[in-house]
């Protein structure tokens, strides 16, 4: 997942690799919280565990807004939260980290808690055997989904689709079908039960901003964001919304030994920093 799209074309909007020292830093983030989850808040490690759950509150929401280049290739990771559970845990999180620069410890323990619950637990256990750079876990592929891709070219255009299979082969039929303007990317993306269903209902949702078959506009990016918000909240009320997740242990060895950042991230890790919708996310945004 990820990597180079074809002819040598970098991947779209949601499967650009991280840069090598921001993945790196997620993963000794993960294990750091992996730690208190499984023994509690560590007093002497408040410094290390506080920086940690900043990470991953802006990890989670990063995955919840769908916003930047990355962020289906880290949700794949996280085994695919729903935008509403990655915007907890990263709420959850960023209450942590307040709990704990106020070093008060039994609010930070709590919160761990009410974490485990969610399986916030087993989805970081899951990023980090994925995102291992030995031997890492084979991501499913055998997903139900329905997506909204657009791209770059053509502004103020969504495609709305459903595929059973790899997202990906959706995003490389398109830009094979429209050369002129790939690469696409994914701007939103729903685990969904039943395909038909869900495509009906979302129709249905956006047919003020009906084009043609499959295809709506917008004017801007609020409007886009407010068209995903829409779709999720319609497949939540409807219960069509994947929520579980495979589990992945991780063994205690590989999360508490030290790791070289160097060998982190393969040298081939794309670079990159452009996001899709900065100017109307922020942390801590609406939940759809």
């Amino acid at each position: 997942m990820g990597g180079e799209h074809q002819s040598g074309r970098q991947p779209g909007h949601g499967l650009r690799q991280p840069p090598a020292k921001l993945m790196a830093e997620r993963r000794e983030a993960a294990r750091e919280v992996v730690r208190a989850l499984e023994d509690g808040v560590d007093p002497n490690r408040l410094g290390r565990l506080r920086m940690a759950a900043a990470t991953m509150a802006e990890f989670f929401y990063m995955v919840g807004e769908e916003a930047k280049n990355d962020w289906f290739l880290m949700s794949a990771m996280l085994a695919h939260p729903t935008s509403r559970d990655a915007y907890t845990a990263g709420r959850r999180f960023r209450e942590m980290g307040a709990a704990l620069e106020k070093c008060d410890i039994d609010l930070a323990n709590t919160l761990l808690r009410a974490s485990r619950k969610k399986d916030v637990a087993a989805r970081l256990e899951h990023f980090l055997a994925s995102s291992r750079p030995e031997n890492p876990i084979e991501l499913p592929n055998d997903a139900k989904w329905l997506y909204l891709f657009r791209c770059e070219q053509e502004w103020g255009v969504v495609n709305l689709c459903t595929i059973e299979g790899p997202l990906e082969d959706a995003l490389s039929e398109m830009d094979e079908i429209n050369p002129e303007l790939a690469p696409y990317g994914i701007s939103a993306a729903w685990q969904v039960h039943d395909t038909a269903a869900a495509y009906a209902l979302a129709a249905n949702t956006l047919q003020r901003a009906f084009i043609q078959t499959d295809f709506y506009d917008f004017r801007d990016l609020y409007a886009l964001r407010d068209m995903k918000k829409a779709i999720s909240a319609v497949l939540q009320d409807y219960d069509l919304l994947v929520t579980g997740l495979p589990f992945a242990s991780v063994s205690w060895p590989s999360i508490r030994r030290p790791v070289r950042t160097s060998h982190e991230i393969r040298p081939e890790a794309v670079v990159s920093d452009e996001t899709e919708e900065d100017v109307v996310n922020e942390p801590g945004g609406i939940a759809p």
